[in-house]
């Protein structure tokens, strides 16, 4: 078995997208939750509830701490009542990845001091090593090579998209920790597109109108589709689509680069494609002009500025922000 470079993750980011990438290439009906801020302590969980997956990545992790202070939290969320009970009422089982290698004296704390407190709390708890994530990843080379072989640039996790936005100067950092308002209408169109046979939905509109908040909403309004932030340059650079899985969604944001866009077509023309699809943003309508009556494509949106209610809300919270 080829060793692997656990080097080459350098984040909790990139470490929670790879725990979704092995749950969803082994049970496409796992519910997988990538947006960053408060989480109800859990990244993802089984289609009836009842196992829940943690992804833990730390530089010097303390296992058992972690376990401990996830479990206060858990404890308060399943109490009568929490606005958080809902997603944990079903729950029988915690599993954690973490990014550390095991050995007797952490397993002897694991089994001694975490199990018998989840086991009061009504819970069993589970534990993914790397030891153990590392055999998970020799079923699935594909994500191997994805993660491990220098393809890690071709598509991000909707936290990882976050984080590249705002290295790249092109997302400020209080921008999706904005209130997401006044798109109600387009998030429609995205959720019949995704119940439709289309596979290209475009959207468009003017610098700063808001197409990457959009595109990156998009991404959690169905739980049907794995939902993934394409990077187009590093795609132009082969068969990039044979790294996603089926039922994903990936956005791509096309207003600096259009020339993925032709042979993004072409690809879609295969039938081993039949359940991916893609939402695009556009600074111009004329870039995907010459493919609108092409069957992959949906009927544009686009995108306008808000009214005046919805701006003033936006407007209130940057005053409470920046001078209360």
């Amino acid at each position: 078995m080829d060793k692997i470079n656990w080097n080459l993750i350098t984040s909790g980011e990139q470490f929670e997208s790879l725990m979704h990438s092995l749950l969803y290439a082994s049970n496409k009906e796992i519910h997988l939750f990538g947006r960053p801020g408060r989480d109800a302590a859990q990244d993802a969980c089984s289609k009836d509830g009842s196992v829940i997956y943690q992804a833990k990545y730390r530089k010097n992790p303390d296992l058992v701490a972690i376990a401990k202070g996830e479990l206060k939290s858990i404890a308060k969320y399943r109490k009568r009542g929490h606005a958080n009970n809902k997603y944990w009422e079903k729950a029988k089982t915690v599993v954690f990845y973490v990014n550390i290698r095991m050995n007797p004296n952490i397993q002897d704390k694991w089994d001694s001091e975490v199990s018998p407190l989840y086991l009061k709390e009504g819970l069993n708890v589970g534990l993914r090593s790397l030891e153990q994530i590392d055999n998970e990843l020799h079923e699935f080379p594909h994500l191997i090579d994805a993660y491990f072989e220098h393809n890690t640039d071709l598509y991000y996790s909707v936290n990882e998209a976050i984080e590249y936005l705002k290295s790249n100067n092109k997302y400020t950092s209080e921008s999706f920790s904005k209130t997401y308002v006044g798109r109600e209408k387009e998030e429609e169109i995205i959720r019949k597109f995704l119940g439709s046979d289309k596979k290209i939905l475009p959207v468009y509109g003017k610098f700063g109108i808001g197409k990457k908040r959009l595109l990156l909403e998009s991404l959690s309004l169905c739980d049907d589709y794995r939902g993934i932030w394409g990077l187009p340059d590093a795609m132009n650079k082969g068969e990039w689509l044979q790294f996603f899985p089926s039922k994903t969604l990936i956005a791509i944001d096309m207003t600096e680069s259009n020339s993925l866009l032709a042979g993004i077509v072409e690809q879609l023309n295969s039938k081993r494609f039949a359940n991916i699809k893609l939402i695009m943003a556009f600074n111009q309508v004329i870039d995907f002009e010459k493919f609108k009556l092409n069957a992959h494509f949906h009927e544009p949106i686009q995108l306008s500025h808000l009214n005046e209610k919805d701006s003033l809300v936006l407007l209130n919270e940057y005053a409470i922000n920046h001078y209360i």
